[in-house]
């Protein structure tokens, strides 16, 4: 498998094209036209999904990590916290900025583009960021060296 860097890279261009998309693609039908209430939306989605997706990740294994080094509680994440974490963070920041119309329609082409690029940086990161998923015997399984065929469609700890 590539080194841990190449996740982190992929995880990194995955926010940078999915709010890139966000700004390119947003109209007046489904975002805000003035250009720092949709700075404030867009860094309440980013921020929020990056302390959902980890702090889902804590709070589904937290006795597991209590015993393991800090590089494993850095390690996972799960897109489902994600997504919780963003919508949170966008209806907060719609909230701070006074927005009151529907934004969700805007992040669906952003959201797509940046979860495929994200998911491809789990599968080529192997077993070094916990992020390989639950055994499965599907014939789409990846052996990533350890004997166990593994599914990457979730964080987990095996």
């Amino acid at each position: 498998m590539f080194p841990p860097i190449i996740h982190i890279a992929l995880e990194t261009l995955a926010f940078t094209l999915g709010g890139m998309l966000y700004w390119r693609t947003s109209n007046a039908s489904t975002q805000p036209s003035d250009r720092w209430t949709r700075w404030g939306v867009l860094a309440g989605a980013a921020l929020g999904a990056a302390l959902g997706s980890r702090g889902l990740y804590v709070l589904q294994y937290w006795r597991a990590l209590t015993h393991e080094p800090l590089e494993i509680w850095l390690g996972g994440k799960t897109i489902v916290g994600g997504l919780l974490g963003a919508v949170v963070g966008v209806e907060t920041a719609k909230r701070a900025l006074n927005w009151t119309e529907s934004t969700g329609d805007g992040f669906v082409l952003p959201l797509l583009v940046a979860i495929v690029i994200g998911r491809i940086g789990c599968q080529l990161s192997g077993l070094s960021d916990l992020t390989y998923g639950n055994a499965t015997t599907l014939p789409w399984g990846w052996n990533y060296g350890d004997g166990v065929p593994a599914s990457r469609h979730r964080s987990t700890k095996s």
